[in-house]
């Protein structure tokens, strides 16, 4: 059969003789437009053991499949291998076992895989000259398509079969894709004097902007960087480009998360008093709690950081808590020499030989990162289940902080419970209001 596929009788074939499993990789419309703001064009299939196909969805160098159909056929296979599980989950059924191959390199290599030389000279070409189209892919010839991917699976088909945890195609995956495809409204005014995107309309619609959570990283801490906007490094100022939907923005926010994170690693147990102020008092046991200001604080927290990610200094050994994170480091700096890896929170490992100019201290922040992360996926997961049916949504996470897009119809109960899913397991945060996300009140 001709590989590519644009008639029912031919798309039957394959559905009637299905195999144990598949690698796709559907192509948008265009590869530059956020998946929000993008619909499919064509899919390369590729049953294990047989030839690859295309499936044609969108594009005038064929007749078009129904698209229930494809997703009949899909059903048929127990294991669907692809690049981007993220990206898949707005165009397919999140019931289908999608078994991202990133995740996998990543798990083995500790990086991703380096498809740098897979388009065509067409592709280039194209995607320089019609950047801005929002159906350029339809404009790029079928057989180059194929090409493409067939030199991506070419690059990637080792790694299919190979098993990693499913923590990360399932909760780590569908907890960013259901945050980031909520969007976050703007305000246009302040929005284009704060940022520049590449395109506006890659990423903004409606007066509505997708984020796009990074989840490739060597800790797993996502980053969130699209369309030349780094949502990871948010000024004060620059906030006051983004206003709720509903009636006010909500903010959650962990007091002391990464002091508190480390604590409940090496076995100290912070109080629910602010535990910056709690680590100050330690340090200047001089000053008694009630003396203890702003000022105070911000240097102790200079000197948690410092000390945590550096070396504890003499003057501050006699302190327990960092006593037993010098403790836990020692041990996890011999077990790395001795087993040439290190083990994350989640469970995935780092191994020696990937990585240069390797200081100890570096695996305290490499596993605060993966807790912080482990730790929020698995509140998120319950958050999400919270705000499923309620106008109320969740628009942006970063690392410490949850931001709520509330209306006030969904009633006062809602922020306790969002409050108490967060504060599971002693983790207090503190709660702010407001009309943007610059201009926060706390309650």
């Amino acid at each position: 059969m001709y590989y590519i596929i644009e008639s029912k009788n031919q798309l039957n074939y394959l559905t009637e003789n299905p195999k144990e499993s598949c690698f796709l990789n559907l192509v948008p419309l265009s590869d530059n437009f956020h998946p929000k703001l993008s619909s499919p064009c064509l899919m390369y299939f590729k049953p294990t053991g047989d030839k690859a196909y295309i499936l044609c969805i969108n594009h005038p160098d064929s007749f078009s499949l129904d698209f229930e159909d494809i997703i009949e056929l899909l059903n048929k296979y127990k294991t669907i291998y692809c690049l981007d599980k993220k990206f898949h989950l707005y165009f397919l059924p999140h019931t289908l076992n999608l078994i991202d191959l990133n995740f996998i390199k990543l798990n083995k290599d500790n990086n991703i895989f380096d498809l740098s030389h897979v388009n065509t000279k067409v592709h280039s070409y194209f995607n320089k000259e019609f950047k801005e189209n929002f159906e350029v892919n339809k404009l790029i010839p079928i057989p180059k398509h194929f090409e493409k991917y067939e030199n991506i699976y070419g690059v990637i088909k080792d790694f299919i079969g190979n098993e990693i945890p499913t923590y990360y195609d399932n909760e780590y995956t569908q907890v960013f894709y259901d945050l980031e495809k909520n969007g976050i409204k703007i305000n246009p005014v302040q929005f284009y004097k704060n940022f520049d995107p590449n395109v506006e309309e890659y990423s903004v619609k409606d007066d509505i902007i997708y984020t796009s959570y990074n989840l490739y990283n060597l800790t797993t801490r996502p980053s969130n960087v699209f369309n030349n906007i780094n949502f990871s490094s948010l000024t004060k100022d620059t906030r006051i480009s983004f206003i709720p939907r509903n009636d006010m923005f909500i903010e959650y926010d962990y007091d002391g998360y990464h002091p508190r994170l480390i604590g409940d690693t090496v076995g100290y147990k912070f109080t629910d008093e602010s535990a910056h102020k709690q680590l100050t008092q330690l340090y200047f046991p001089e000053i008694d709690i009630s003396g203890i200001n702003k000022e105070l604080v911000d240097i102790a927290k200079h000197i948690t950081f410092k000390l945590l990610y550096g070396n504890v200094s003499d003057e501050y050994s006699h302190v327990e808590f960092l006593q037993k994170v010098n403790t836990w480091i020692d041990v996890e700096w011999q077990k790395f020499n001795e087993l040439g890896y290190f083990t994350l929170k989640d469970g995935r490992r780092i191994y020696n030989k990937n990585i240069q100019n390797f200081r100890k201290n570096k695996l305290l922040s490499w596993f605060i990162q993966s807790y912080e992360t482990y730790r929020n996926t698995t509140v998120l997961v319950k958050l999400n289940n919270l705000l499923a049916t309620t106008k109320s949504k969740l628009v942006y996470n970063m690392y410490d902080s949850f931001l709520i897009d509330f209306a006030k119809s969904d009633g006062r109960n809602l922020l306790n419970n969002i409050k108490e899913t967060l504060e599971v397991d002693g983790f207090p945060v503190k709660i702010h209001y407001g009309s943007n996300y610059k201009e926060l009140s706390i309650i």
